[in-house]
């Protein structure tokens, strides 16, 4: 419980600098987004959350139940796993952006993503997948207008 402080009060750190970073961006309005209105937005949230986390936390533990969070707290070898996937997948999507195109990674990744939090059904992970990228598109590219990698779709 104290280690879930500690990662919850840094992620805290992180966003706020996160959201002083994006604020340098210009906003613009909803109607017409500036390069810094959704990372901040983002930012924001994820601050929300982690604050909301760390209110949550806020008890405190003796001594006596120090050990036994400790031990709670060790990453099985399966769950380790699932970790070196989301890296994988993550790292990949970045590599990958430009060279094959924003939504076909961001299909692709939703979809690993899916598989490796533990959807049983490919069918199911693949309409994830083409529904995440579906709505992006239509909320991103149609309704707003912003420009992502195109890849080998040029």
């Amino acid at each position: 419980m104290a280690n879930d402080r500690v990662t919850v009060g840094s992620l805290l750190i992180l966003d706020a600098a996160f959201a002083g970073y994006a604020s340098r961006y210009d906003l613009g309005s909803v109607k017409n987004p500036g390069m810094g209105f959704f990372p901040l937005l983002i930012g924001l949230g994820l601050g929300l959350t982690a604050g909301l986390c760390l209110w949550q936390k806020r008890g405190r533990m003796t001594w006596q139940e120090v050990p036994a969070a400790q031990q709670e707290a060790q990453v099985r070898p399966r769950s380790l796993g699932r970790v070196y996937g989301i890296m994988g997948t993550l790292i990949a999507f970045a590599a990958l952006n430009s060279l094959v195109g924003f939504w076909v990674c961001t299909g692709a990744a939703m979809a690993a993503l899916l598989r490796i939090c533990g959807l049983r059904s490919s069918k199911n992970a693949l309409a994830g997948a083409v529904l995440t990228a579906a709505a992006g598109y239509f909320l991103f590219e149609f309704l707003l207008g912003q420009k992502f990698p195109e890849g080998f779709f040029k």
